[in-house]
């Protein structure tokens, strides 16, 4: 019972705490029941009834920019931060980016060695059959089951093809990352 009045207390505590104006004027904008979300040292992130603004520090009304003041060095600072935050982010998704596509390209090499496989076993039993024909007629079993192979062929080579030029793409767009 006690620790549920001490976080009800609590919650009071910090609903008071944020700032809520009815109307707040920023320049020639009226923002109506506004409230304080965030502060940088560059600017006010603020919650409205029309949704979402960020404000520039020195763009706030005089009464505000004495809780808020504007200090160019650490603005600066400020920024600086944010910007090396931003790059290494981008380069932590481009690690990533690069990542995947290295698996992916294992994955088509690893499928393009399955096929050659494939294709090294059906030109065999292309000339084994192509040796039993010998003298036999056009639709015999041992001719038809020839030709069957040759289709066969034709198709896992050009699924090979087809997963050459993924590979080639695949590799292009991950040498961008590098």
């Amino acid at each position: 019972m006690l620790r549920v009045l001490l976080g009800l207390v609590c919650f009071a505590v910090v609903a008071q705490a944020e700032e809520i104006f009815d109307q707040l004027k920023v320049g020639t904008n009226f923002f109506k029941n506004a409230r304080i979300i965030q502060s940088s040292p560059v600017d006010l992130l603020i919650g409205h009834d029309d949704g979402y603004k960020r404000i520039k520090l020195q763009d706030l009304p005089d009464d505000l920019k004495a809780r808020y003041p504007f200090d160019a060095q650490k603005a600066a600072d400020y920024e600086k931060e944010e910007a090396r935050k931003r790059q290494l982010v981008q380069a932590q998704n481009a690690g990533a980016a690069r990542n995947a596509l290295l698996a992916k390209e294992g994955q088509i090499r690893a499928q393009i060695a399955e096929h050659r496989k494939s294709l090294k076993r059906i030109n065999k039993d292309i000339g084994t059959q192509d040796r039993r024909t010998k003298g036999k007629g056009v639709r015999s079993a041992d001719r038809q089951y020839a030709d069957e192979l040759r289709r066969q062929k034709i198709l896992i080579r050009d699924e090979i093809w087809r997963l050459e030029d993924e590979r080639d793409r695949t590799e292009a767009l991950r040498r961008k990352y590098e």
